[in-house]
């Protein structure tokens, strides 16, 4: 997908309430992958990482371009495809309105 790095935080946050579930922690594993850790209403623990190829100059990612990155799920013990599929499309939706603008309403 193509949208604001910046922006991630705020999208997975907003994603995470389509499947019932908050951040607990996020991590920057190194300038070009970002780690959410979840835990959804019913107990379960899920992670969400966004990987792209190249990190932003030092010092510059605010006033970055969008850029190309992956999203990947995982939920639960032995996976949920469903969940995982939800979560991936409501942050993704949350990405696209945010891309390459400050604030967008939440529908």
């Amino acid at each position: 997908m193509n949208a604001d790095w910046d922006d991630l935080d705020a999208s997975v946050i907003i994603g995470s309430r389509a499947i019932r579930a908050v951040v607990v922690q996020s991590e920057t594993i190194d300038p070009t992958i970002r780690r959410y850790q979840l835990r959804l209403f019913d107990g379960q623990d899920g992670t969400l990482t966004a990987t792209r190829e190249s990190a932003a100059p030092e010092g510059d990612e605010q006033s970055e371009p969008p850029t190309d990155f992956t999203l990947h799920a995982v939920i639960g013990r032995f996976s949920d495809s469903r969940v995982e599929t939800d979560l991936l499309r409501a942050t993704t939706h949350r990405l696209r309105q945010l891309r390459g603008v400050e604030f967008a309403p939440l529908d």
